[in-house]
C-alpha cells in the first residue's frame, strides 16, 4: 500500500499542517514550512534578523514559502537543507503525540509527497522524484517504533 498524497485524512503529513511546535530555543513555529524557510536565511546577512521575522510571522505556510524563495539563502544550505527539514519534523511530531499515533499507525505504508507543482525532491510529480520528505517521514516512523519496541 501506498500513501501518495498528503492531503484530506493524511493532511498531517503536510508541511503546511498546522501541527505547530517548539524548537530548541523555546520559539513557537506554526508549521514545518516557517521553520524550515527561516532556518534557511543566511544568519551573516545584515538583514537576517528582519528576514527571519518576516518568515516567522507570516500569516500561512504558503506566505512563510513565498518570502523564503526571496530571502538571502545561507551559503551551507544545499549541505544542511535535509538536516533541517529532519529536525523540524521530529520536532513536529515529538511534540504532538495524536499525529505522532497517526505516524506510527501508517505501518510499514510507503509515504510517497505526491504533488503537482513539480517538486521531484521532496516529493514525486508524475511519479518521478527523490521523495525526500517520504523518505524522511518514514524514517521517522521506523525510529518511534524502534523506540516502542524496547523494554
Amino acid at each position: 500500500m501506498v500513501i501518495d498524497t498528503f492531503a484530506d485524512e493524511y493532511e498531517f503529513l503536510s508541511n503546511f499542517s498546522s501541527y505547530g511546535f517548539y524548537d530548541e530555543k523555546g520559539r513557537y513555529w506554526k508549521t514545518v514550512e516557517h521553520y524550515f524557510q527561516a532556518m534557511k536565511i543566511d544568519p551573516k546577512h545584515p538583514d537576517w534578523e528582519h528576514w527571519f521575522y518576516k518568515v516567522h510571522e507570516a500569516k500561512s505556510p504558503r506566505q512563510a514559502k513565498s518570502i523564503g524563495r526571496k530571502c538571502p539563502l545561507r551559503e551551507d544550505w544545499e549541505d544542511l537543507k535535509v538536516l533541517y527539514m529532519y529536525k523540524a519534523l521530529k520536532m513536529k511530531f515529538n511534540e504532538n503525540a495524536l499525529i505522532r499515533t497517526w505516524l506510527i499507525n501508517t505501518g510499514d505504508i510507503t509515504l510517497i509527497e505526491g504533488n503537482t507543482w513539480g517538486d521531484r525532491y521532496w516529493g514525486k510529480d508524475d511519479g518521478i522524484g527523490k521523495n525526500m520528505l517520504g523518505r524522511l517521514l518514514m524514517t521517522i516512523r521506523e525510529e518511534y517504533i524502534l523506540t516502542r519496541k524496547r523494554p
